[in-house]
């Protein structure tokens, strides 16, 4: 699908039409590259293929999309109260980290929480996510 000569709308559209076949959890993670940055078109989609997507999946009614991205989603902003929310994460806490990392990675080193953890630069996220079902 991708090398084909469909433009970019069809491609999405066609994208969520095989995604809404059956019940799904759709994750997007870092959509910020996708999107406008700062400006007059701040958090919307950078290509049409995008739009469709989320247009279709709106549309569906079945399936669960989990957005995650620095910037809200403009496409989405008119559905925020009600299919579409959208939650601001703030940084984790360093002895929160160390608790996530011990529960999910029992293979990893167990971190040391009084150690001072580095400084990220990373700005908190935003998670969007709608329930078609």
């Amino acid at each position: 699908m991708a090398d084909s000569a469909a433009q970019a709308w069809d491609k999405g559209a066609r994208l969520a039409a095989l995604i809404t076949q059956h019940r799904t959890l759709l994750i997007l993670d870092g959509l910020e590259p996708l999107q406008h940055p700062p400006g007059p078109q701040t958090g919307e989609p950078k290509d049409d293929a995008l739009r469709a997507l989320f247009a279709g999946l709106q549309s569906a009614g079945r399936g669960l999309c989990l957005v995650t991205t620095r910037e809200p989603v403009a496409d989405l902003a008119s559905t925020r109260d009600t299919t579409t929310p959208e939650w601001r994460l703030d940084h984790l806490a360093d002895a929160a980290g160390a608790l996530v990392l011990t529960r999910t990675a029992s293979s990893a080193p167990t971190p040391n929480s009084s150690a001072p953890a580095p400084k990220s630069k990373a700005t908190p996220s935003r998670c969007l996510s709608w329930d078609v079902t």
